[in-house]
């Protein structure tokens, strides 16, 4: 709905030029630049009357909207140590990924186990380190270990590690679903969404048996700022049917790498307009006598 427009000139400007309001609604406007709200424009049949002007009016990009979302804001999380400043456009970004944005603990976050604290997201990971070392060292990038597996006793046993690699953390989940009979994996960045479209998981399973008897899964790692929902229903299910033949004494040995993504210039195809040819080589005299001497039947 409109506000009152006050004496500030530069609103002014902004403001419908029949109710003299401001909105943030559908906008109209002519060719002379004439704004007016979506309720005046319908009452005038889409014809601007201001200053005889009489142009068509059609809906328009609302200027006072571009300009509120071009504003610079500070975060709303600033109280708790955030510095950046941020266009409005920009912020709803920037809160899923603000470091000093409430955060619960990483374990809780995915339902691996139950834990009460609460704290900011930059102080997460040295919570879990601190308060949940139990579940074992950070891995490296490239880890080798074994999940146990029991779908007779009906429990649905769960596995959380830290992994660090390239400098960052990753959270790396694997749990048994005793109903569909089933290995779940999945694994997430605690950092941006763009820095995790950079790396790829590769897990494999194998025997201890016949290391050469192996099934190798691919899957692009999420951020902990994505949906939850998106980052389980993106993770690897192991069917039962291939479970079988790795699981050997209720284990499933594994071994995960977290790889960068390559990313390959892209080449122009044959038929691009923009290729560079080379010049032909022009056949002078002296490479027709030397076709017709090497070719009797073009001798004279």
């Amino acid at each position: 709905m409109a506000t009152s427009v006050e004496t500030n000139s530069i609103l002014r400007a902004f403001a419908c030029k029949e109710c003299e309001d401001l909105t943030m609604d559908d906008c109209f406007g002519c060719r002379n630049k004439h704004i007016f709200c979506g309720d005046c424009a319908g009452d005038l049949d889409f014809v601007c009357n201001f200053d005889n002007c009489n142009q068509v009016l059609k809906i328009i990009a609302n200027p006072l909207e571009k300009m509120v979302q071009n504003t610079s804001v500070v975060c709303k999380f600033s109280e708790n140590g955030c510095t950046w400043n941020f266009k409005a456009k920009d912020m709803a970004n920037h809160l899923e990924e603000c470091n000093f944005a409430p955060y619960n603990c990483v374990g809780r976050k995915l339902n691996m186990f139950l834990c009460s604290w609460k704290g900011l997201k930059k102080d997460a990971i040295e919570h879990f380190k601190e308060s949940h070392s139990n579940f074992g060292n950070c891995f490296p990038f490239t880890h080798k270990s074994f999940f146990k597996i029991n779908f007779s006793n009906k429990i649905n046993l769960k596995g959380f590690h830290l992994i660090n690699a390239f400098n960052k953390d990753f959270c790396f989940c694997c749990q048994s679903d005793s109903t569909k009979k089933e290995v779940n994996v999945m694994i997430y960045l605690m950092g941006r969404k763009t820095t995790a479209k950079k790396y790829l998981l590769s897990f494999e399973i194998y025997t201890t048996e016949n290391y050469f008897k192996k099934v190798t899964f691919v899957q692009p790692i999420f951020s902990d700022a994505d949906d939850e929902d998106e980052i389980k229903s993106n993770g690897i299910n192991v069917s039962e049917n291939i479970l079988k033949q790795f699981v050997v004494d209720d284990k499933l040995h594994y071994r995960l790498r977290i790889v960068k993504k390559e990313f390959k210039p892209r080449t122009e195809s044959a038929s691009s307009e923009n290729e560079v040819r080379k010049p032909e080589r022009k056949q002078g005299k002296n490479f027709e006598m030397a076709k017709k001497m090497n070719n009797p039947f073009l001798r004279g």
